[in-house]
């Protein structure tokens, strides 16, 4: 267990175009750390320089405040786990487990201990004698957990591990991944494109775009308190408002339209921005702030509720709504923003 500070690391594959840029985090004793971001923006790349597999143009890792930029890979007693299991396919569940602790030279005894007891941990126990083509996707992922974490590592790295498992299984094991990581409390950083997974096993959130951290903080934070455009989007808002002047405290101009905020913010947006099942849509006027009418463009059913796409002033909002009122296209409507809801993005 450890501490894993990142520090402005910089990596560029032909000195022109930036591959990570001034990247900095810091993961406490016994967190789970995810990093969260589309497919190439960085982050197996940022895992594999923690790792050692890497050497950054810039930068450092220090594990514990000491600097392991010089530290070869198998010295810095860390456990990995990878998308692809790289199991060894000759050996038994037992061997495959054995197999780092043989490699310290551990006495069989240790071995024979310290597998037994990680094979129970992971809900491995029935299955030591089978061999990796025998068993489940789920099972297999397993196996590689139980190796990476039977060595007792100082920390844990978690290369998009669930990403060749069906839904169903995502589900089970990312809840056993987390169930494991808080009670053997390793310090553990993983690294997922899905916001589901990582919002659900997560003490905190590093999404990352194009190299560069654009947010960090609590899985709540991120969901509810996006900060930037990009991040909002990622986390599934769809509606978005550029401010085109601040007229009061908390009321901006969007589209010759006032929007008023009740959002605590420090800084002047560049954005507005409100998820679709947030907008209330209803058939007659109520005289509420944020109220704009409208024009049904659009619907789609999405089991339980429906999609509209709605032509108002404001220009072309998505709003989710339940199927107890049904609107029809081209049906005249109102929309409502809740101020409350509405959130100011710096950028």
């Amino acid at each position: 267990m450890a501490e894993v500070t990142i520090k402005n690391l910089e990596l560029s594959y032909d000195k022109k175009h930036d591959v990570l840029s001034d990247l900095s985090m810091k993961v406490k004793n016994g967190e789970l750390v995810s990093i969260l971001g589309p497919s190439g923006c960085g982050k197996t790349t940022t895992l594999r320089i923690i790792a050692g597999l890497l050497k950054p143009d810039h930068g450092n890792i220090l594990v514990d405040n000491h600097d392991i930029g010089r530290t070869p890979v198998y010295k810095r007693d860390f456990g990995m786990v990878f998308q692809s299991y790289a199991l060894f396919p000759h050996l038994t569940v037992f061997s495959n487990v054995a197999f780092g602790l043989k490699m310290r030279h551990l006495s069989r005894h240790e071995i024979q201990n310290k597998v037994k007891q990680v094979l129970e941990i992971t809900n491995l126990t029935n299955l030591a004698k089978r061999f990796p083509s025998e068993l489940s996707g789920g099972q297999q992922q397993r196996v590689s957990l139980a190796r990476a974490i039977v060595v007792n590592p100082r920390v844990l790295l978690m290369d998009e591990p669930l990403s060749n498992l069906d839904a169903k299984l995502r589900v089970e094991m990312r809840e056993d991944i987390r169930s494991i990581q808080q009670k053997l409390h390793i310090t553990t950083i993983f690294v997922t494109h899905d916001q589901q997974e990582c919002f659900a096993i997560s003490d905190h959130v590093a999404v990352m775009n194009h190299g560069k951290f654009e947010q960090i903080g609590t899985p709540q934070d991120i969901y509810y308190h996006p900060q930037t455009l990009f991040v909002a989007h990622f986390v599934g808002y769809e509606n978005f408002f550029k401010v085109e002047k601040q007229i009061e405290n908390n009321e901006y101009q969007v589209n010759h339209q006032v929007i008023h905020t009740d959002f605590d913010h420090s800084y002047e947006p560049k954005y507005l921005t409100i998820r679709p099942n947030e907008i209330d849509l209803h058939q007659h006027k109520n005289n509420q702030m944020n109220e704009f009418n409208g024009k049904v463009v659009n619907f789609s059913f999405l089991g339980g509720s429906y999609r509209y796409m709605i032509q108002t002033d404001l220009g072309l909002l998505q709003v989710d709504q339940n199927d107890k009122d049904k609107f029809d296209v081209n049906d005249s409507v109102y929309v409502s923003l809740n101020s409350q809801l509405v959130i100011p993005l710096l950028k």
